[in-house]
């Protein structure tokens, strides 16, 4: 992530709040995992087995370059929903919804398009891309809904208009 004035916020302690792209509000001059290509990636067809946490999506470069892309796939663990749902009461004590990233980069690849190829590519997420790290410093999984992004930028509106591109996003619910 870059900011506007190169600078980085003042770090007077180790809260992330309103840090690095998981936490910032505002637009920096480039985005975290924000690249240029010489040609444009489509993604299209996003699935997620919920057994093996496998996602696939396809990628196909709709460019007349031959190109590196490389896809990456984000999950925003909503954790103001999970506060509300009723099913994870033991943690509500330990869980500020405001201070918990918007989302978090859960893996990456990349992937070789000539011009005009289409490509199924399959990623395996860690079980632990899922788990949300409460205020105490632990980690638990919590019951609800998760939003699962693929594509070439990160899933907020900014990256998205500066890539050209949007990324796949799916809801899980565990």
């Amino acid at each position: 992530t870059l900011y506007y004035d190169e600078t980085l916020p003042d770090f007077s302690d180790y809260n992330m709040k309103d840090r690095t792209y998981r936490y910032i509000h505002e637009n920096p001059w480039k985005p975290f995992g924000f690249g240029l290509t010489y040609s444009k990636t489509v993604y299209k067809k996003l699935h997620l087995d919920p057994d093996t946490m496998e996602i696939s999506f396809e990628a196909e470069n709709v460019g007349n370059i031959d190109i590196e892309e490389v896809y990456q796939i984000y999950i925003d663990r909503c954790p103001s929903e999970k506060l509300e749902n009723g099913q994870n009461q033991q943690y509500t004590q330990i869980l500020d919804a405001s201070n918990q990233p918007k989302y978090s980069l859960s893996g990456f690849g990349r992937v070789s398009l000539k011009a005009g190829e289409q490509r199924r590519i399959s990623h395996k997420l860690e079980p632990r891309a899922l788990e949300t790290v409460l205020e105490d410093g632990s980690r638990a999984l919590l019951k609800g809904q998760y939003t699962v992004f693929a594509g070439g930028s990160q899933p907020d509106t900014y990256s998205q208009q500066l890539s050209d591109t949007v990324c796949l996003k799916m809801t899980l619910t565990l």
